[in-house]
């Protein structure tokens, strides 16, 4: 993993300062050598309090204005899902780096729109898909890489959480279950198995909007592995991961998408604990966020287009995974191509 404090120090810039930004950048101060040196929204006052709570020097009333900006080197976009294509794609046009929050975007149309302007443009446009950086993930993709557990035959996931109270969750632009949490088990999934699914068949339940609150995917792969992915907003789930492979088993301790705890188990119907690894540092919960921020400089520092760790071609790979559970069960976005 990249030191946080020997990668490029990037001059950061916020565009759409809501909840999950100012998670990302209390974590990025905290524990990086990132700077954030300015924000935008549409709503000035609402840059203007979010700069005065994080000591941001800059404050842009349009994101156009934030763009603009010379001494700005990476963009972080975290407007809602919905709302992506149009400020990610007009940072990259200028020539800005982008992390983008997760999902990339929540159709497979605007996602492919991000991934077509990214591939012309030299600059690294990275989903912050941000529990794949934390250091647990390091040990699973090695663990992986090293056929430590054998041939995979199967990979489960799982992510729920009562989002009752969470207004946006359950609005028909943009709501609902799968795109917002079915990328986490989703993502772990392919960082496991390494490809797409041959098939999906996808079950659950909608909102009386007919916004999917329940969603269950079964994958089957074509070396014969399989896959459960699953997500709630209904009520609060195991939420963890688990990798079943010839030679062993891999626990992912609940909840898997934070800094947490490995165990590697026997193959056994009453497996044994045989090596165990749990993080030790300060940095737990969302103060996670912090690591994709640092593989995202160590990144533009080497010159990267597209993150090795998950492409972006991944990204958009999962909206449509995404995207066709989601229209297996009924649940489309207003406007929505029903075609795709």
């Amino acid at each position: 993993m990249p030191d946080p404090h020997k990668v490029a120090s990037l001059r950061w810039g916020v565009v759409g300062p809501g909840e999950i930004a100012n998670r990302f950048v209390s974590s990025v101060q905290r524990f990086t050598g990132q700077r954030i040196v300015a924000v935008a929204s549409r709503d000035m006052s609402r840059a203007a309090m979010f700069a005065e709570k994080h000591t941001i020097a800059k404050v842009y009333g349009s994101y156009d204005e934030l763009f603009a900006d010379s001494e700005i080197d990476a963009v972080y976009v975290s407007t809602r899902q919905h709302a992506h294509k149009e400020p990610v794609i007009a940072a990259i046009k200028v020539g800005k780096h982008v992390l983008v929050e997760k999902p990339i975007a929540s159709t497979f149309e605007d996602a492919q729109a991000i991934f077509e302007a990214a591939k012309i443009a030299n600059v690294l446009v990275m989903e912050a898909l941000w529990s794949l950086y934390l250091p647990q993930s390091y040990i699973v993709r090695q663990l992986i890489a090293d056929e430590a557990l054998g041939n995979i035959r199967f990979v489960q996931a799982d992510l729920g959480q009562d989002q009752s109270k969470a207004l946006r969750m359950w609005q028909p632009d943009g709501g609902g279950a799968s795109h917002d949490m079915g990328v986490y088990p989703l993502s772990f999934i392919r960082s496991i198995t390494q490809a797409s699914p041959t098939t999906l068949t996808a079950a659950g339940s909608l909102s009386e909007l007919g916004i999917d609150v329940e969603l269950n995917m079964f994958l089957r792969y074509q070396n014969g592995a399989t896959a459960l992915a699953s997500c709630s907003m209904l009520s609060n789930t195991r939420t963890a991961a688990w990798v079943d492979g010839r030679l062993g088993s891999l626990e992912v301790v609940a909840p898997f998408p934070v800094p947490t705890t490995l165990n590697l188990l026997t193959p056994d119907f009453n497996p044994k604990v045989v090596a165990s690894w749990t993080d030790p540092s300060e940095i737990q919960g969302h103060d996670g966020l912090c690591y994709q921020a640092t593989a995202f400089a160590d990144f533009v520092e080497r010159g990267l287009t597209d993150s090795p760790i998950r492409s972006l071609d991944d990204a958009v790979k999962d909206i449509k995974l995404l995207t066709d559970a989601r229209h297996q069960i009924g649940a489309y976005y207003p406007g929505e191509n029903i075609s795709v």
